[in-house]
């Protein structure tokens, strides 16, 4: 009776949809695969993604560091509306004058058109600026004479190349566009960059 009852329930067992799944391996689907692959794809782009992000706000940061804008605060080095950066003040002007008239508002502040004396400044004028035009304090008053800093010094040429308008009158203005450092005549409405040493105390 035993040895029937064993025989009955193998039978049963070898014709059981569950056993029959466990001892059948699952068809590969293609679809299966593809998603897999989809998956892999996209956690890649995530993580260079992230890793572009880093890089973006690490560079950001080690000339943010460096910066202050002053806004009313009694500690600030530099005057309100000023931004402070490697011992100096700048101020960016929101509107726009020729570059007389900006030389005279910056000498108003106690300031000079800005003066570039290394690459640092220069990096720093450009990301501020935004994409509008800005004079400096440069300019020559002869056609082959030298370039000059509002302050009487002699610009030697070798931090950046002024490119010269199609025709230049004998006194030519240099400004900060979009692409470099270009000269114009000065009678054009541009925004401008004052620069001056940070507050005494």
């Amino acid at each position: 009776m035993l040895h029937t009852l064993s025989c009955l329930c193998s039978d049963c067992l070898a014709l059981s949809p569950c056993y029959s799944n466990y001892t059948q391996k699952k068809p590969w689907s293609p679809a299966t695969t593809q998603k897999k692959e989809r998956w892999v794809i996209v956690v890649l782009l995530l993580v260079i993604v992230g890793l572009i992000a880093a890089l973006i706000i690490t560079n950001t940061k080690d000339l943010t560091d460096d910066v202050t804008i002053s806004k009313n605060q009694n500690s600030a080095p530099c005057d309100d509306d000023w931004i402070w950066y490697r011992g100096k003040c700048y101020y960016f002007s929101t509107e726009r004058a020729t570059w007389e008239n900006s030389l005279e508002y910056c000498r108003e502040q106690n300031a000079s058109l800005a003066l570039i004396y290394n690459q640092e400044e220069y990096e720093f004028l450009f990301q501020f600026k935004g994409s509008d035009n800005h004079w400096i304090g440069l300019r020559r008053t002869d056609n082959n004479g030298d370039w000059t800093w509002s302050n009487g010094t002699i610009y030697k040429g070798s931090l950046f190349t002024i490119k010269r308008s199609s025709s230049p009158e004998s006194t030519e203005y240099v400004f900060l566009n979009h692409d470099g450092v270009r000269s114009q005549e000065g009678y054009f409405d541009y925004k401008w960059i004052c620069s001056k040493k940070t507050k005494t105390r």
